[in-house]
């Protein structure tokens, strides 16, 4: 009938000292493969323009991107929280701004993650350790600019530090430390 041609999907990690790049392409249903990675200066848009250029065949248009970046303004921070309700933005912000060096004008992203294995704690009630991660609006939208102006449509946007924590527990779960 009608099938679908796979597309490629880039990674696109960004801290203030690098980007790198890397395409994956689907080699069988459940196998990516790394097929080409780059490392860019982050004010090197020409670069990452014409890599993706070059690299992005399979198509015309937008390319999906599983996207990570590290704001300057973030914050992460483990508190003991008692909820006696599922959270919401206003009971939190007093808490990210005790810890924030300054407020951003257009707020906060704020997610909490339950900090033994990083899954959500959205509606959470009662004591529990939390870890708080609280990202500048301001920055998120600015990132994501960038992506749509390099033609990439990010499926998946991330706070790189807490995806490099998952990583290293992982790791250190996987050669019992």
């Amino acid at each position: 009938m009608f099938e679908r041609t796979p597309r490629s999907t880039i990674l696109y990690h960004t801290t203030p000292n690098f980007v790198r790049v890397a395409r994956l392409d689907r080699a069988e249903s459940d196998l990516l493969t790394v097929s080409a990675a780059a490392e860019f200066e982050p004010d090197d848009h020409e670069g990452i323009t014409a890599w993706l250029a070059q690299e992005i065949t399979d198509g015309n248009g937008w390319v999906a991107g599983i996207c990570g970046f590290n704001p300057i303004g973030a914050i992460i921070f483990r508190e003991d929280v008692l909820f006696r309700e599922a959270p919401r933005a206003d009971n939190l912000l007093p808490m990210v701004q005790r810890h924030a060096r300054n407020q951003p004008e257009e707020g906060w992203s704020i997610g909490l993650l339950n900090p033994a294995n990083g899954t959500s704690l959205a509606s959470v009630t009662g004591n529990h350790p939390v870890l708080v991660s609280a990202i500048p609006r301001a920055e998120i939208r600015a990132f994501q600019r960038q992506l749509i102006g390099f033609g990439v449509r990010p499926r998946q946007l991330e706070l790189s530090t807490l995806s490099t924590l998952a990583a290293i527990i992982h790791y250190l779960s996987l050669i019992h430390i």
